[in-house]
Order: structure tokens, then C-alpha cells, then sequence
């Protein structure tokens, strides 16, 4: 698996305010171990396979969307959920993805966004709330399909 420091190296991690950019964010909480060993950042519950998979969403999808939209240097705290929302409107515009593809890339967006929270990065949680209710109904959807 590729080594999360080098998440899109050539992108900064640091605003041009000093605070941490969205990758900023992605690359110091992807892993985070607490006190125990156990890992509670971005890829807690994410095998190998599937933290490669990820990596490769962010890097060949969301973070050039959010570049393009927003630039290299915005600052993670400034974000509004609207923001967020037109990374999802382009993204679909380019690739006219299902809405089940749209909902793993809003994932993705907000757990990065999470953690920076839990981490009191920024003050507000601006971010889809429902997304962890939309994120479990899909998957109980899965299970019913799969019988």
C-alpha cells in the first residue's frame, strides 16, 4: 500500500493561513493511533485493498475536483458545505456517476471533514449530517439485495 505521506506529494498540506488544507488533513488523520494501538483515523475500519482504493478516489477524483473548484491552498476550516456540494455536482457533471458512486465520494469528503472536527480543527460541523444514516441505509440495501 502506498505510504499516506505521500498522498499527493506535490499538493500542500498547509493553508496560506498555516492551518491544514483538506490533504493536509487526509494525510495527518488517514492512521491515527490512540493510546492502545488501535487505529481511530480516516481508514479505521478500512483493509488494505480497500485504503489503496481510497487513496486512489482521492487522488484521481476528489482532491483534482476540489483543486480546480478551489485551489491548492484553501485553508480545511473555511469549507462550507455548499463547497462540498459543488465537488459532488462536478464530479457528476464529468462522469455521470450512479448515485451510489456520489454517495462513496460524499463519504469520503466527510470523514475527511470529520475528523478535523473530532480534532477541533474548526468550530462548526457544517457537514451532511445525515451522511452516516444515507452511508447505513445503503449498505442495509446491499445486505436485502445480496438476501
Amino acid at each position: 500500500m502506498k505510504n499516506i505521506t505521500n498522498i499527493s506529494p506535490e499538493l500542500p498540506g498547509i493553508a496560506y493561513d498555516g492551518s491544514l488544507t483538506f490533504v493536509g488533513v487526509l494525510r495527518r488523520y488517514f492512521v491515527d493511533y490512540d493510546q492502545f494501538g488501535n487505529n481511530n483515523g480516516i481508514s479505521k475500519n478500512w483493509n488494505d485493498n480497500t485504503k489503496s482504493s481510497f487513496i486512489a478516489d482521492y487522488e484521481n477524483r476528489l482532491l483534482p475536483a476540489l483543486i480546480k473548484l478551489f485551489g491548492k491552498e484553501k485553508p480545511m476550516h473555511s469549507y462550507v458545505e455548499e463547497e462540498f456540494e459543488q465537488i459532488i455536482d462536478y464530479l457528476n457533471q464529468q462522469h455521470h456517476y450512479a448515485e451510489s458512486t456520489l454517495l462513496h465520494y460524499r463519504h469520503l469528503l466527510w470523514v475527511v471533514y470529520q475528523i478535523g472536527f473530532k480534532h477541533d480543527l474548526y468550530a462548526d460541523n457544517i457537514f451532511w449530517d445525515e451522511i452516516i444514516d444515507l452511508c447505513k441505509k445503503s449498505v442495509e440495501i446491499v445486505k436485502e439485495a445480496r438476501g
